[in-house]
């Protein structure tokens, strides 16, 4: 009997444990999760991310929780699912998950505004810009502009790209324009002119041109032909360039007439009073009242006696007034007197004229000067003096004159000039009643032609993703004087491309010369021949030929 008590003992005792276990159970575990967490990355990699979950029920004590990745882990880039666990002490459990999601922020990055800016040079100008950007990771996002701010850019436009980045690995990108545009320039002209010849052939015609703005230094101006030049008789037109180390260019022009002078006759007065020696001009009269004053632009001379009467051995060009067919001529001495050319009691004696033409055939050390006489006597002598100034101080040979042309065309050939000098110059004319002068004229001498030098040509790249620009180099000494200067380029010696003219400044300095050319107009993979060229006052310089080979297109 016990044995059998024994045996329902060990029988019962599993299913009372199972009761009892079951009766200290007590409530279901209650597991609240966290909610879906979205957060930002605060590295490349990802975040520390922190988050709660709960649980209540179970057996005393309350259940545990336990969740994988637990709060406070790394978690990446991406989406994280978080597996959570909430347990008690009598063995009863619960189960939730969640997702966590690191993402990368956001950037905002603020590029400058387009830019317009003056050139500072014959290239181009250095700018500078400010772009900014916020947001991203920790620390704040770093910014790289292409070209950097402080770069040369070239006139024209240039489109700077800009990207910024974090260390979250975000980039955002923004560009702009930048426009580098030559000042202008503003050239004033001379207003046309109307002279008179000076000699046969034409008048030395003195003008002002002036020009503003433009870059730094102040414009050059350049006139073809320049003041100062022998005009012929007719009508030239004068084209002026103005230019700059920007390369900013600008023409005007204007006439210059040269009109034939009226026909002339000189005499000398033997009076008994010292009367004034005129020449008159046939057709230049004027008419008026006896006493209006008669002569305009003429010089009281000193007598010389002769035979008893007053002689005028010099005097001046000018105009006497006609009344009524009667010539008048002005006492110096008498009150303002007027006498006529053909009263009985005077004796006009005809003397050689003398007039100074211009200087033609200028060249660095030398030049022709050129005039008119018109001689009465065969023993008539001539020559030039000339000089730094009205001085003179230096004469031509001394050649003589007949009568047997009239009026005679007179020159005369000097050297051993100096450079870029001014000179005076006049007719002298004389025979044995006196010398005849024919009044001051001047000119300057021309220069050395340029030194022109070609240089290697070099490459840029203005883009990341751009094919790099031919840039053809060179120097230019201009000699002392304005110069211009250009490029020639082409497949052979021939060249047959100019690029756009370059105006140099006065001095004695080799001042450089670049010329960029766009892969557009060229064929890739090609080698093309260049010269610079250069052109002062004085003559045409060139530099030596040279290559250089296109790369290839992209």
């Amino acid at each position: 009997m016990f044995g059998n008590m024994r045996l329902l003992h060990w029988v019962i005792a599993p299913v009372w444990l199972l009761a009892a276990g079951s009766a200290l159970a007590g409530t279901a575990i209650t597991l609240t999760c966290s909610s879906n967490l979205t957060v930002m990355a605060t590295s490349s990699n990802g975040a520390t991310v922190f988050f709660t979950c709960s649980a209540s029920g179970g057996c005393s004590p309350p259940p545990t929780i336990e969740a994988t990745p637990p709060s406070g882990s790394w978690f990446p880039v991406g989406t994280t699912t978080v597996m959570t666990t909430a347990k008690d002490s009598c063995g009863a459990s619960a189960h939730c998950s969640f997702t966590v999601t690191v993402i990368t922020p956001s950037i905002a990055l603020y590029c400058s505004s387009n830019l317009t800016v003056s050139a500072t040079g014959s290239n181009g100008a250095t700018v500078f810009f400010t772009c900014s950007a916020s947001g991203g990771c920790d620390p704040p996002p770093y910014i790289v502009a292409n070209p950097p701010s402080g770069s040369f850019f070239p006139i024209g436009t240039t489109t700077v790209t800009t990207t910024a980045g974090d260390a979250c690995g975000s980039v955002t990108n923004c560009s702009f324009d930048v426009t580098v545009i030559a000042r202008p320039i503003a050239l004033y002209c001379s207003s046309n002119l109307t002279v008179s010849a000076t000699s046969s052939n034409g008048a030395t015609v003195f003008f002002t041109c002036s020009a503003s703005g433009g870059c730094d230094p102040p414009p050059y101006i350049i006139a073809n032909p320049p003041s100062g030049s022998f005009f012929p008789i007719g009508t030239t037109t004068v084209t002026t360039t103005a230019g700059d180390a920007c390369g900013t260019l600008t023409n005007c022009s204007f006439d210059v007439t040269v009109i034939h002078p009226p026909p002339g006759l000189r005499a000398r007065l033997d009076w008994p009073y010292p009367l004034l020696a005129v020449s008159w001009m046939e057709g230049w009269w004027q008419t008026g009242a006896l006493n209006s004053p008669p002569v305009f632009g003429l010089e009281v001379m000193s007598p010389q006696s002769l035979g008893g009467k007053h002689n005028w051995s010099v005097f001046t060009n000018g105009f006497v007034r006609r009344i009524n067919d009667t010539f008048l001529v002005k006492d110096s001495l008498a009150g303002g007197a007027l006498y006529r050319l053909n009263n009985a009691a005077t004796n006009p004696v005809f003397i050689p004229s003398a007039v100074t033409w211009g200087a033609n055939q200028i060249t660095k050390d030398g030049a022709t000067l050129t005039g008119t006489a018109t001689p009465v006597a065969d023993n008539t002598l001539y020559w030039f003096e000339y000089g730094p100034d009205t001085n003179y101080g230096l004469a031509s040979l001394t050649n003589s004159l007949t009568t047997a042309t009239n009026p005679a065309s007179l020159s005369a050939a000097i050297g051993g000039l100096a450079l870029l000098t001014p000179y005076h110059f006049q007719l002298v004319v004389s025979d044995a009643d006196g010398i005849q002068y024919g009044g001051d004229q001047y000119f300057t001498t021309h220069g050395l032609p340029p030194e022109v030098v070609t240089l290697d040509a070099t490459y840029q790249t203005l883009c990341i993703d751009c094919a790099p620009t031919i840039l053809l180099n060179g120097t230019v000494n201009g000699e002392g004087t304005y110069f211009a200067a250009y490029f020639q380029y082409g497949l052979d010696t021939n060249y047959g491309v100019n690029t756009t003219q370059f105006y140099g400044p006065a001095n004695y300095a080799a001042q450089p010369v670049s010329a960029t050319l766009t892969n557009s107009n060229l064929i890739p993979n090609t080698t093309y021949h260049y010269r610079l060229v250069a052109f002062n006052q004085s003559s045409e310089g060139e530099g030596t030929d040279k290559t250089f080979v296109t790369p290839s297109g992209r």
